[in-house]
């Protein structure tokens, strides 16, 4: 489980899994694969099944260790504190430091500086990546990208064509993209994307 996020006391208590009861959950942090699963349920209950289900475990005082539960324990004023708590990832992104992203992968590659690192295996010998470089694409390689729907997948193909890991010679992996931190999967959709792949207005209108 990733580190935890938030917690949030119920108005009302739910029962969980394994039959206990409890008056408090905890949020862990989630990421990019776990947004692109959000992104990818067709109902917001959906959402908020798949989102308790995947990063949301029913505590009980720190001897007892996290409990899962069924998203439809939570009453409707605890099922709205959850949605806000989702809000608040996009929210809190959009308060990321303009400094972590560097260029216009134009004239100069994007370098976007991770704000949580990715750690692909354990120990001292472990590789780190921490930079991640983005650039401008023609258009005969960007038909995938062009042809793609829906969110979720709209990202991952955008990492692949677009993204470049400094620092290791590993070619970018969807393993990579779904381990990333949700502050770093949304960065890169709000200040990145935009510049490579969204029109800023610049064509000029020269006949009526």
């Amino acid at each position: 489980m990733a580190k935890e996020y938030a917690r949030l006391d119920l108005l009302q208590e739910v029962t969980t899994n394994s039959g206990s009861k409890s008056h408090e959950i905890v949020i862990f942090r989630p990421t990019a694969k776990d947004l692109a699963q959000l992104f990818e349920a067709p109902t917001i209950k959906a959402r908020l099944e798949k989102f308790v289900s995947t990063n949301v475990r029913a505590v009980n005082g720190a001897d007892t260790p996290p409990q899962e539960f069924k998203a439809g324990e939570l009453s409707s004023p605890d099922v709205l504190e959850v949605i806000d708590l989702i809000g608040s990832f996009s929210r809190e992104a959009d308060g990321a430091p303009t400094s972590d992203v560097i260029g216009d992968g134009v004239t100069a590659p994007v370098v976007y500086n991770l704000q949580h690192e990715i750690k692909l295996s354990e120990g001292d010998d472990a590789q780190v990546i921490r930079q991640i470089q983005f650039e401008a694409k023609r258009l005969g390689e960007l038909s995938e990208f062009l042809d793609t729907s829906g969110e979720a997948q709209e990202f991952r193909v955008f990492m692949r064509l677009f993204g470049t890991l400094l620092g290791t010679r590993l070619p970018m992996s969807d393993s990579i993209i779904n381990a990333m931190d949700f502050m770093d999967y949304y960065t890169i959709r709000k200040k990145i994307m935009g510049k490579l792949v969204a029109s800023q207005n610049r064509w000029r209108r020269t006949s009526t």
